[in-house]
């Protein structure tokens, strides 16, 4: 999914079902009517060509629009689907940070189905999943049998033991050892050692009168 592929008229309609004002939703189309760009490369600049679709990234407004898309795809995903997952007595449905979506189910058929019901809904709005950078863990070995890979709408999506997900190493065991080891690794540590420790052990060392026991 991705900014640059949304189509504009599905954003004003689903901007009006969130009850932005008409005027307001005018302002905005007339903001992102007319627009056309250009590309640059070794000096020479390409003839201006239109943008009739997508969220400009550098428009200070393009996070906030993006967002309601993706909340509407979500929430139409969520209702339809059956998805979610048990923490206690809590439910949780999705993760979401922009357009990089986490989809919690506790088995691989109503998965599947949400991922499937995604793809459909996001076509809606011109954006499309792209099934390379999909990825499904199974904590907790839930599956009980060994699977690689999965079909969904035709495409191949991997089932990983380890996944970065903003920033955060995850590991289906939920051992956060690999996350710790990724940021504090032997160098980190020793760089640590270096810059905050000794400085506070050694204080005011150049006055220290030292004999020979004391190196040892």
């Amino acid at each position: 999914l991705g900014f640059d592929s949304v189509d504009r008229v599905a954003l004003w309609g689903i901007l009006s079902l969130c009850e932005i004002p008409p005027k307001l939703l005018d302002v905005l189309a007339g903001l992102y009517t007319g627009l056309v760009s250009a590309v640059q490369s070794g000096g020479r600049t390409s003839a201006f060509f239109p943008l009739d679709s997508g969220d400009p990234q550098g428009c200070v407004l393009a996070p906030t629009m993006f967002n309601a898309c993706m909340d509407w795809v979500l929430r139409r995903v969520v209702g339809s689907s059956g998805c979610g997952a048990f923490v206690s007595v809590e439910s949780f449905t999705d993760l979401d940070f922009a357009d990089d979506a986490v989809i919690l189910a506790e088995s691989m058929e109503a998965l599947i189905g949400a991922l499937e019901r995604l793809s459909e809904e996001s076509e809606c709005l011109g954006l499309w999943v792209s099934w390379i950078k999909t990825k499904i863990q199974a904590f907790n070995d839930f599956l009980g049998t060994a699977i690689s890979n999965v079909s969904v709408c035709g495409g191949g999506v991997d089932l990983v033991k380890r996944f970065t997900y903003l920033g955060s190493d995850i590991h289906v065991s939920g051992d956060s050892s690999y996350e710790v080891s990724r940021w504090i690794g032997r160098r980190t540590k020793v760089q640590v050692f270096r810059v905050l420790v000794l400085p506070a052990l050694l204080y005011g060392c150049e006055t220290w009168t030292l004999y020979k026991m004391d190196y040892h």
